[in-house]
């Protein structure tokens, strides 16, 4: 079977993709090339188990050992799917509802954060959350790129920090004129969870959009929005900043 580079064949320095096909099912090899090569599989696979069987949607893994690749590698399902980063800028560039992309992903992370929490199940929080780590497809969500390691820490801070990091990470590709927007869309999927918001209200230094504008500084201009963006505000229920 032959392995053709997979567009983006490159996921970043330490791994990369391609496609494959054995005339019934078609699948992505991923191959690992940092120091911690067999590590990153490893994490990978067992991640892959561990949230199928928790009942989340994640690729199937199948078994198989390349003749031309000498990195550690693994094969998984490809699936017809867009990333929510990829939707987001199409929406961006030709315009529609941001909410109808952002708002499943926000609620069925709440759901598994939940679960998370109810099992002491570090494992179920996602290493690497980015909107490009979310495939919208016509089934619902699948999520996938689980190599990375989880940080030692409880789970109630893994939980801040990944909610923290994708928020940053999707206001990183739409700008500031979307965090009140935004802020909303967190409040509504997080109503249940309400210590979460209240966690990252409380991180004063660390406040998410204090980091948020210091990345995003040289898109902002004026004390205007500046001001704007450290007193946008959770709909008036809770204070970010």
């Amino acid at each position: 079977m032959e392995l053709v580079p997979y567009s983006p064949s490159k996921l970043n320095e330490h791994s990369r993709l391609y496609l494959m096909t054995d005339g019934v099912k078609c699948m992505l090899v991923k191959s690992y090339h940092s120091a911690q090569a067999e590590a990153q599989k490893c994490r990978e696979v067992s991640r892959l188990k561990h949230w199928k069987a928790a009942g989340f949607s994640v690729p199937e893994l199948y078994e198989f050992e390349s003749t031309t690749l000498t990195t550690p590698h693994i094969a998984i399902e490809y699936i017809e799917s867009i990333s929510a980063g990829e939707l987001i800028q199409r929406v961006l560039d030709t315009g529609g509802n941001l909410s109808n992309i952002i708002t499943p992903i926000l609620k069925l992370n709440a759901m598994r954060q939940r679960l998370a929490l109810k099992n002491s199940d570090p494992e179920l929080i996602h290493p690497d959350p980015h909107p490009y780590n979310f495939l919208m497809h016509d089934e619902g969500i699948s999520m996938v790129d689980f190599a990375n390691p989880t940080k030692a820490s409880s789970i109630e801070t893994l939980i801040v920090s990944e909610v923290e990091r994708f928020s940053l990470s999707f206001l990183r590709i739409v700008g500031s004129r979307y965090v009140d927007e935004y802020v909303g869309w967190l409040v509504a999927a997080y109503s249940d969870d309400q210590w979460v918001l209240e966690a990252l209200a409380s991180m004063h230094r660390k406040c998410l959009l204090v980091r948020l504008f210091k990345r995003m500084a040289h898109q902002i201009r004026g004390k205007r929005s500046y001001r704007i963006l450290l007193n946008a505000s959770l709909n008036g229920q809770l204070k970010l900043c």
